[in-house]
């Protein structure tokens, strides 16, 4: 995976720009979407395991081998939306606003296929170079019930990690509705009104063992929580801008929960550490 080697916050910021915004909210218009942005911390992977609903458990592998990018679902009944062709399968490219639930007819089980985004560097697939910002729709179980959701990719040049975005790919978030069998819309990240979220031009940047955050509301309330769900660190900030330190904590992957406590708004976070 490539590394960003950027020696100070503002710069990674001013380098990342709006892909590391990230919007969540309660009381949004279905109250329910549940998302996670990754900005570009996950660039440029051999293999990655999405855990959508960050229990610790992924339904989803991505691999990278030779010239073609594979999505596999590998949770109890996970799936993707997508097309097919003989005994290959082939994951949609949706764009934003794209309806994701149980109506679409062709949805692609772990059942031995291949399911490639662009086999033999786009010979077949629908993740033709490059694929900017555009989505897989997803479908997993959470307590024996069905779930919707979605992640977003930009797909460029295959083969060639290590030099994105001029070849490689990257997954920069992803969401699920909480709500079982409900639908959910391709880019839907729960946003509140712009004018009512407080959350609209809050950044997170996770470097070394820092977490540095931008933007907040005056008062508001902060989570590190595990992979697995287990509360790490926690505290609260009345300042615009606010550093946590978090050198005390093992080396991974943790997810970020701020509360602006006037709204109830929530925003979430995966950050590596």
């Amino acid at each position: 995976m490539k590394k960003t080697t950027s020696q100070n916050f503002s710069k990674r910021l001013a380098q990342y720009g709006a892909l590391t915004a990230a919007i969540a909210g309660v009381g949004t218009v279905n109250g329910q979407v549940n998302y996670t942005d990754l900005g570009l911390t996950e660039v440029d992977n051999t293999s990655y395991n999405l855990d959508v609903d960050n229990d610790g458990t992924p339904e989803f592998t991505f691999t990278q081998a030779s010239y073609n990018l594979f999505a596999i679902p590998t949770g109890i009944n996970a799936a993707l939306l997508g097309s097919s062709s003989s005994s290959y399968m082939y994951p949609f490219a949706l764009s934003s606003g794209a309806t994701i639930s149980n109506s679409q007819s062709i949805w692609i089980p772990n059942n031995g296929y291949n399911q490639s985004l662009n086999f033999s560097n786009c010979l077949y697939g629908n993740w033709c170079n490059p694929t900017t910002d555009k989505y897989l729709g997803l479908r997993f179980e959470i307590g024996g019930e069905t779930h919707y959701g979605w992640a977003r990719l930009s797909v460029y040049n295959i083969p060639g990690v290590g030099d994105y975005p001029n070849t490689g790919w990257a997954i920069t978030g992803y969401a699920y509705e909480e709500t079982a069998n409900t639908s959910i819309l391709a880019g839907d990240t729960g946003t509140l009104g712009l004018n009512d979220n407080a959350f609209n031009t809050v950044k997170i940047v996770a470097l070394n063992k820092s977490i540095a955050l931008y933007n907040l509301p005056e008062s508001t309330n902060y989570k590190l929580y595990s992979i697995t769900g287990q509360s790490i660190l926690e505290g609260k900030t009345t300042q615009n801008s606010y550093v946590i330190e978090a050198n005390a904590i093992a080396s991974g992957v943790y997810v970020l929960e701020v509360k602006d406590n006037a709204s109830n708004a929530i925003l979430k976070k995966k950050v590596v550490l």
